[in-house]
């Protein structure tokens, strides 16, 4: 796309919901829901700790929401109550923009002025006019550049789907005792392998790596590794199955959401595809949370950054990506273990859900900034 064109993209999506009747009629339904709520009265009456979100920019929608709705589970998981600013431009696609829509539960604080409410700790915004004028005890500047955090700033947490949130899966199950876990599948690939979604150029061109569509057809050509691929939906336990490699493409063949988890906690190695346009993708959370190794191209862009041979495996090629799998394949049970609970380790210190409030207010500094796509950039 243009320069022109992309501006003209930016400028419609910034003010058609000025002209769209249907973004009035949904923003007049959410205030309605919310004054409707009887749990919002109770929750405006009390105490407890809240937390305000103040955002400007269509920004904060990005990708179908999910930034927004990540954020927003952050703080509730941290124990905080979450109030909206009532600005139109924010509110008034709630009930129809994907992930955001979940956010519409059964009581909503919105507010005008910070005085309104009780209790304010903490004030995430995108404006800087917002953070000057704050009287709130900590504020937190959203950054939307995609760059690496500097020292000084705070870096948006890359966790598991919010898919997984949605469904009320988000902490179970847990590995607790790895060496008791039986682990029928050696290795694992699973998500969708659509080659117009997955085959994104940039991968290759601008990242230097295998798109996950690429990965799947190097698995497929090759002979030393017995595999399995699914061409259609089959049981769920048939899937867990003794295998040496199960290559799952979701187009023909998926898990419910509420089988994901143990999926990945019975392989042993996942292999940790690129998402769609940029390496990271929620599969690689979720597999370090389930104590399945990765096995992926991409080790530099977590923070800090994965070990090969301690919490995962990496490769740089096609070819050393065979030599990979049979790596793995080989290792003892002794290392494998140790592997494991080197990634469940990671997953706890780094990327549980939950973490984010906690490192802010840990920090002394009054205003902070928050860069939301710094997992786009290299440790």
């Amino acid at each position: 796309m243009t320069k022109l064109g992309k501006y003209f993209e930016q400028f419609v999506r910034q003010y058609k919901a000025y002209v769209l009747p249907s973004r009035y009629n949904n923003y007049i339904r959410l205030k309605k829901h919310a004054l409707d709520s009887s749990s919002r009265a109770k929750k405006l009456e009390d105490d407890s700790p809240t937390v305000c979100l103040d955002f400007s920019s269509t920004k904060i929608d990005s990708d179908h929401g999910r930034y927004l709705f990540q954020l927003v589970k952050e703080i509730e998981l941290a124990g905080y109550q979450v109030a909206y600013k009532d600005r139109f431009r924010f509110l008034c696609n709630f009930f129809t923009k994907g992930y955001k829509k979940h956010l519409v539960t059964e009581f909503l604080i919105f507010y005008r002025e910070e005085k309104e409410l009780k209790n304010v700790v903490m004030l995430f915004s995108d404006s800087k006019k917002v953070i000057q004028r704050s009287e709130i005890s900590k504020t937190v500047l959203v950054d939307y550049s995609k760059r690496a955090a500097l020292k000084e700033e705070i870096s948006m947490l890359f966790a598991r789907s919010p898919d997984l949130f949605v469904g009320g899966d988000v902490e179970a199950p847990e590995p607790e005792n790895l060496d008791d876990m039986e682990r029928p599948i050696s290795i694992l690939m699973a998500g969708n392998i659509d080659i117009k979604r997955y085959n994104n150029p940039d991968i290759n061109n601008r990242f230097g790596m295998m798109s996950r569509y690429q990965i799947a057809e190097v698995l497929r050509s090759q002979s030393q590794i017995d595999m399995i691929e699914p061409m259609q939906q089959i049981n769920y336990d048939a899937l867990l199955e003794a295998k040496e490699l199960l290559l799952m493409n979701t187009q023909c063949c998926r898990v419910q959401f509420s089988n994901w988890l143990e999926l990945l906690s019975k392989s042993e190695f996942f292999i940790a595809g690129p998402g769609g346009h940029m390496p990271l993708c929620h599969n690689l959370v979720e597999a370090l949370s389930m104590g399945s190794i990765p096995i992926l191209q991409y080790a530099e862009y977590l923070k800090p950054e994965l070990v090969d041979g301690v919490n995962c495996l990496t490769y740089k090629d096609e070819v050393n990506l065979i030599t990979t799998l049979q790596r793995a394949l080989d290792l003892s049970a002794e290392k494998k273990l140790a592997m494991k609970q080197a990634a469940v380790d990671y997953y706890e210190s780094h990327l549980k859900a939950g973490m984010l409030v906690g490192k802010i207010l840990s920090n002394p500094r009054k205003s902070q900034t928050l860069v939301l796509f710094d997992f786009c950039t290299k440790g």
